[in-house]
């Protein structure tokens, strides 16, 4: 059951975030309520979606590639200062780099 869960969400997933996107793009005041604790839920299940489609082959990868992990876990950090004293710069370039994290998991497929 868990497994067709899993199949189901992670399947529709990037159609229904891509939808909301569009959607929230032209009515943006239909999305005006979503802010702090119901903001943090949509993450949480976003996450989740995201989380479910891991298979144990994805953690042997890793574990066969930590220096793609140093890469990912290192790279943030020389943006904090920017965030810091510069946050609509920041602002940009976190939705790029959200686009970007969204187009190759459309490509993936």
């Amino acid at each position: 059951m868990l497994r067709n869960l899993s199949d189901f969400l992670s399947g529709k997933a990037s159609i229904f975030i891509i939808l909301t996107a569009v959607v929230t793009f032209f009515f943006p005041q239909l999305f005006a309520r979503v802010k702090g604790d119901t903001q943090t839920v949509i993450l949480g299940i976003i996450m989740l979606t995201m989380g479910l489609t891991l298979t144990p082959g994805d953690f042997k990868l890793l574990a066969q590639r930590p220096f793609d992990i140093l890469i990912g876990a290192a790279a943030p950090r020389p943006f904090g200062p920017r965030i810091l004293f510069d946050p609509p710069a920041a602002i940009r370039e976190q939705e790029f780099g959200g686009r970007v994290l969204l187009v190759c998991k459309i490509l993936d497929r």
